[in-house]
C-alpha cells in the first residue's frame, strides 16, 4: 500500500513536471518576436530516494529550477562591438555633415582645372567654383580694365566668394552646435539607462535573495539595457560576488588611472556629465565626478573626437584659405591705396568687400591711366601662385591646391568611415545572430519540446489513472 502511494506521489510529482515543460515552451513561443528575450529552460532533477522495507524506492522527479539559454562570451562581445559601432556611427554622421557644409563632393573624373575634381553638389557653386569665377573675373577686367560693366560682375562674384565662406563657416559652426547638442542628449539619455539597470539590479537582487530560480526576464532586461548602453560609451560589466547575479559597470578613466565604479552597492549609481570647457586647461569630456573618462569608444565618444579634433582642424583649414585670400589680394591692391577686402575679415566668418569699394572706384591700375591692367593681370595671377609658409605665407601650395586638398581629405575620411562602418556593422550582424541563434527561440525546436512533454503528462496521468484503479481494488474489492 505504502508503495502505491509512493508511486502516485511521484506520478502528481511528474504532471507537474511536464506542466511547467509545456508551460516553458508556450512562453517561449509566446516570445518569438521579442528581441530582448532569451529561450528558457526546465530543470529537471532527481531528487534522490528513500529507503523501504522493500530496498530504496525513487522519489520521482523534480523541478529544479529554470535557466535561460544564453552565450556569456557571446554577450560581451556585442556589447564591445557595439560600442565600436556606435562611434563609427557618430564620426560617419559628422563627416557627413561636415561634407554638406561645404556643398562640395570629390569627383576625380571632374573637369574643373582649378579644383581637380571637386565638384558643387546638385548644381550649386561651392567655394571652388567661385573662387574660380573670381579669378575669371580678374582676367576679364584685365582686358576691358575701363569697363563698368566688368566691374561690376567682379564685385558680384567677389561678394559671393566671401558669402560663400561665410555661410560654410556658419554651416560647421552648426556641425559643431550639433554634436554639441548630441553629446549633452545622449549623456543624459547615458545616465536614464543606468538608472534603469540600478533598478533592475535591485529587482533581480530582491526576487534571487527569495526564489531558487533566477529572475529571467529581469535579466533579459538588463541585458537589453547593457547592449543599449553600449552603443553611448564603452564599459565593463561584472558579476559582483555573491550578490545573487547583480553587476557593477566600471569605465576607464582618461590617463590610465583606475576604472570609476558607475554602479555603487549594487543598485545606485554615479551619474555622468558632459563638460564643454575649452579655456586652459582644456576640460571638455565626460566625467564622473572630478575624474575625466576615457571616451575613446561609444558615439558620445565618436562625437566629442571629431568635434574638438577633425572638425576643428577643418575649421582652422578654410580660415587660413580665406585669410591668405584676403590677405593676398589686399597685397596687390594696396598699391590703389585701398583695400579690396575689408582688412579685419581675416577669416572665414568675417571675410567681406572693403565698404568703400565700388564698381566706380575700383580699378585695375595703380596709375592715373584708366586703360592700364596691371593690379588686374596681378590679382588674377594669384589663382596659379605657389604661396609658402617658409615664406611668410599662410598656407603651402596654391589656393586651389590647399582647397582641394581639405575637401579630398574630407572625402576620403568619409569614405574610409564609410568603409570601416560597413566592416563593423556586418561584425555586430554576425553576433547578433550569433547570439539568437544561441538564444533565440525556434519555433520547431519548442514545439518538438511542446509535444514531448504534453506526451509525457499523458503517460504521468495514465499511470494516475492506473494507481487509481489499484487503490479502487484494493480499498473495494479486497477490503470488505
Amino acid at each position: 500500500m505504502a508503495t502505491i502511494i509512493g508511486n502516485l506521489q511521484n506520478a502528481t510529482k511528474a504532471l507537474t513536471v511536464h506542466r511547467q515543460g509545456v508551460t516553458t515552451a508556450g512562453r517561449n513561443m509566446a516570445n518569438v518576436n521579442n528581441p530582448e528575450y532569451a529561450r528558457q529552460r526546465v530543470l529537471i532533477g532527481d531528487p534522490g530516494a528513500i529507503m523501504t522495507p522493500h530496498g530504496p524506492m525513487g522519489m520521482g522527479v523534480q523541478v529544479l529550477g529554470f535557466s535561460h539559454v544564453r552565450d556569456a562570451l557571446v554577450d560581451r562581445e556585442i556589447l564591445r562591438e557595439a560600442s565600436a559601432l556606435g562611434r563609427l556611427n557618430a564620426e560617419h554622421y559628422a563627416y557627413t555633415r561636415m561634407q554638406a557644409g561645404f556643398g562640395q563632393t570629390v569627383d576625380r573624373q571632374g573637369d574643373s582645372a582649378f579644383v581637380d575634381g571637386a565638384g558643387a553638389v546638385q548644381g550649386l557653386k561651392g567655394i571652388a567654383e567661385l573662387m574660380t569665377d573670381l579669378f575669371a573675373s580678374f582676367h576679364s577686367l584685365a582686358a576691358n580694365p575701363a569697363s563698368l560693366a566688368e566691374k561690376q560682375s567682379l564685385l558680384q562674384k567677389a561678394s559671393a566668394l566671401a558669402d560663400k565662406f561665410n555661410f560654410t563657416d556658419q554651416r560647421l559652426q552648426d556641425v559643431r552646435a550639433d554634436l554639441t547638442a548630441k553629446i549633452e542628449s545622449e549623456t543624459a539619455t547615458v545616465n536614464g539607462i543606468l538608472g534603469e539597470i540600478a533598478r533592475l539590479n535591485r529587482e533581480i537582487g530582491r526576487f534571487e535573495s527569495e526564489n531558487a530560480s533566477q529572475a529571467m526576464e529581469f535579466r533579459d532586461k538588463r541585458q537589453a539595457k547593457l547592449e543599449e548602453l553600449s552603443q553611448y560609451i564603452d564599459f565593463r560589466s561584472t558579476i559582483i560576488p555573491e550578490s545573487r547575479g547583480q553587476i557593477r559597470i566600471d569605465v576607464r578613466t582618461a590617463g590610465g588611472s583606475p576604472a570609476e565604479v558607475m554602479l555603487l552597492d549594487k543598485t545606485t549609481f554615479n551619474a555622468v556629465t558632459f563638460t564643454d570647457n575649452d579655456s586652459p586647461p582644456p576640460q571638455t569630456g565626460l566625467y564622473i565626478g572630478a575624474n575625466r573618462l576615457a571616451a575613446d569608444k561609444g558615439s558620445i565618444g565618436g562625437s566629442i573626437a571629431v568635434r574638438d579634433g577633425y572638425l576643428g582642424g577643418v575649421q582652422q583649414s578654410i580660415d587660413v584659405l580665406a585669410r591668405q585670400i584676403v590677405v593676398a589680394v589686399n597685397g596687390v591692391y594696396s598699391a590703389t591705396g585701398q583695400d579690396f577686402f575689408h582688412p579685419a575679415g581675416l577669416d572665414a566668418a568675417g571675410i567681406r568687400l572693403d565698404p568703400g569699394l565700388t564698381a566706380q572706384t575700383l580699378t585695375a591700375t595703380a596709375g592715373p591711366n584708366p586703360g592700364q591692367n596691371e593690379i588686374a593681370l596681378a590679382l588674377a595671377g594669384l589663382e596659379s601662385r605657389t604661396f609658402s609658409t617658409s615664406g611668410g605665407d599662410l598656407l603651402n601650395g596654391t589656393l586651389g591646391s590647399h582647397y582641394r586638398g581639405l575637401i579630398s581629405d574630407i572625402g576620403h575620411t568619409l569614405s574610409s568611415t564609410r568603409s570601416a562602418l560597413d566592416d563593423q556593422s556586418n561584425m555586430h550582424r554576425l553576433l547578433k545572430a550569433q547570439q539568437d541563434s544561441v538564444s533565440g527561440v525556434s519555433l520547431d525546436e519548442e514545439m518538438t519540446d511542446l509535444i514531448k512533454f504534453q506526451r509525457a503528462f499523458e503517460a504521468s496521468a495514465r499511470l494516475v489513472r492506473i494507481i487509481d484503479e489499484m487503490l479502487d481494488v484494493l480499498v473495494n474489492r479486497m477490503i470488505r
